[in-house]
């Protein structure tokens, strides 16, 4: 098969060469009409996508070579389009002002004609276009090379929706050139009993049925269609890892991915993502032996759920044996009793909650970062252990602590505030269980004290404000406080307005319990969120659980929308204008999402990532009805 594109694709041609269904996509963002023409309903869409099942869906990893590195399916595309291409969504979107300046421009209006030309050439709106040609379901592949090829495969309702949306684009194509007194870019020629196309450079496709096969190699092209006529490479769905893959994948799942991390380890990509011992001992601590299964996964897999509320991915790499010694301080020992339930104290942003047993981390910390980081921890034990502690052996501190941690982000009311920063920056605090807090808990208000006298010091000589000690109750518990000066009689509004007025470091002990935040208020906010400080936590099964609130997020962002601008013109060399575009644009985009969540679990079979994403405001699916 020898196909010759021509040189340069002109016109509405270009638009195509892509993806068959660009065009149609488009108009996503065009003012097409919220619904399918009467006598064309939604549910005769519906219908024809759910008839062809999940189980269905392997046709199409049948048309994907087995060297495929990865494998993304979109098993059910109908369903994001419902819910995520609606009036209200399209609405939102028109709020993001990179997309308004798009819809005011020439090559827009060019987009919109081509939706305009289809919709009219098959007789239905532009999301009926799109619901028939993708009712089967969508995957997209990637082969290594040299040369690397993508490969994409499009399972329409029907053949004849199929075809005649290719002749429409054809016919299309084939004018626009005549009309610029160009040759017809569109190549066709025939291989092993199919018929194959070419719309123009580094674009291959071929219609198999109900079915479109795109590739960007013509190599990868010619390998689909001799795999098709039994000839040369065996299918995905051969692959032992894949079926194993496949058949982790839950009913009802809006759509999967497949990554070979064994081919991947061979092509000696991605070395650093399984290097077992980092040169970062954040990571190192943090990964929690993640890289210690992706040197060893055969594969990964992600799954994605869809609802009229919520989208769900899961991220999981199948694990077969035990943990070596190395990582057991990352995980407990009874299974189920791994991270605390997350606190949600006032005005929370974010809570984030992990287990790790630093004191067992750290005796096998030779096992887990190279011999070039190790120095680190020799200072970080001269520095840490013997001045804030008493010259005590910094593994005996570590074993103070319980191996569970939780962090809070929140953001603070300024209300009562004497010194208002111009910046402002949400409050953090650390909630530390202790196995011996009537002991250890002084020696940690001590060093407590000691760290805000060396930063008194270090203030001093730098002529800036220091911080003054103060003590205070609440409900019962006493918190250490430091607070900067008041604003002085002749101090400048910049000085008044400074970050440091965002800070007045605080601890508590409060029974099992020590918080350390980094405001007064914070503290005394967790404090109320923490219970019972006698009992012990309740458990999750998760080995790491973080927590957003979209709404808080977004609040922290608009207190800083001016200081944001600002950086944003002095840092990128924008002007105002461009500045408040980019701002906008982000919090245009925050405003869609209400919360997320984030759970790391280590089961006994694998270890897998489950993020939650909670849309804001988004109207319930609507199925028109005949």
């Amino acid at each position: 098969m020898k196909i010759r594109p021509y040189s340069s694709i002109s016109g509405y041609s270009a638009l195509t060469a892509g993806a068959l269904g660009l065009a149609c996509a488009a108009g996503m963002l065009a003012a097409a009409p919220p619904g399918p023409p009467p006598g064309q309903p939604v549910r005769a869409a519906a219908t024809a996508a759910s008839a062809l099942a999940p189980s269905d869906t392997a046709a199409t990893a049948k048309l994907v070579p087995q060297d495929a590195v990865l494998y993304v399916e979109l098993s059910r595309p109908s369903e994001i389009l419902d819910r995520f291409v609606t009036p209200d969504m399209l609405d939102r979107l028109d709020s993001v002002p990179q997309i308004r300046q798009f819809k005011q421009s020439d090559q827009f209006t060019q987009l919109r004609g081509v939706v305009t030309y289809l919709e009219t050439k098959l007789g239905t709106d532009w999301r009926s276009a799109l619901r028939e040609l993708t009712a089967g379901g969508v995957a997209l592949a990637v082969q290594p090379g040299p040369p690397t090829n993508a490969l994409l495969v499009v399972r329409a309702r029907d053949a004849q929706v199929l075809e005649r949306t290719h002749k429409a684009l054809v016919d299309l194509i084939e004018a626009d050139a005549k009309q610029k007194g160009n040759p017809s870019p569109v190549k066709s020629r025939e291989y092993k009993g199919v018929t194959a196309w070419s719309l123009g450079p580094n674009e291959f496709h071929a219609i198999l049925g109900d079915t479109l096969v795109f590739c960007s190699h013509q190599d990868g092209m010619k390998k689909v269609l001799e795999m098709r006529a039994g000839e040369g490479s065996a299918a995905l769905t051969e692959l032992a890892g894949w079926r194993e893959a496949h058949d982790r994948v839950p009913a009802g799942s809006a759509g999967w991915a497949f990554v070979r991390l064994d081919a991947v380890r061979q092509a000696g990509a991605a070395g650093p993502l399984y290097a077992e011992k980092s040169d970062n001992p954040a990571a190192a601590l943090f990964l929690g032996g993640l890289p210690h299964l992706l040197a060893r996964a055969p594969y990964a897999v992600a799954v994605a759920t869809l609802d009229d509320q919520h989208l769900g991915v899961r991220l999981e790499l199948p694990k077969s044996d035990a943990w070596p010694e190395a990582y057991h301080g990352f995980y407990a020992s009874e299974p189920g009793h791994e991270a605390a339930l997350p606190l949600h104290p006032a005005r929370t942003i974010a809570s984030l909650s992990f287990y790790r047993d630093i004191k067992a981390i750290w005796d096998v910390r030779d096992q887990l970062v190279t011999p070039q980081v190790l120095p680190r921890f020799t200072e970080l034990e001269a520095n840490v252990g013997k001045i804030l502690f008493g010259g005590r052996e910094f593994g005996d501190v570590l074993g103070e602590f319980e191996p569970r941690f939780r962090i809070v982000a929140a953001t603070q009311d300024y209300s009562r505030a004497k010194n208002v920063p111009e910046i402002k920056v949400p409050a953090f605090a650390l909630v530390l269980e202790l196995k011996h807090p009537e002991e250890f808990a002084t020696e940690l208000v001590i060093s407590y004290n000691s760290i805000i006298g060396l930063a008194n010091l270090g203030l001093g000589q730098q002529n800036q404000p220091r911080l003054i000690v103060t003590s205070e109750q609440h409900k019962g518990f006493t918190i250490q406080g430091a607070r900067f000066f008041d604003r002085a009689a002749g101090q400048s509004a910049e000085a008044a307005s400074h970050i440091r007025y965002n800070f007045s470091p605080a601890c508590s002990a409060a029974g099992r319990y020590f918080v350390i935040g980094s405001t007064i208020d914070v503290v005394k906010d967790v404090l109320d969120a923490l219970g019972d400080v006698h009992a012990p936590p309740q458990t999750t099964p998760d080995n790491v659980v973080l927590e957003i609130d979209g709404a808080a997020a977004l609040q922290a962002l608009a207190q800083n929308h001016e200081p944001l601008v600002r950086q944003n013109m002095l840092q990128e060399g924008h002007t105002r204008e461009q500045a408040e575009q980019q701002i906008n644009t982000l919090l245009a985009l925050a405003r869609l999402f209400n919360a997320g969540e984030v759970r790391w679990t280590a089961a006994p079979g694998n270890m897998h990532v489950d993020l939650s994403i909670k849309y804001q405001g988004l109207p319930p699916r609507k199925v028109a009805t005949p």
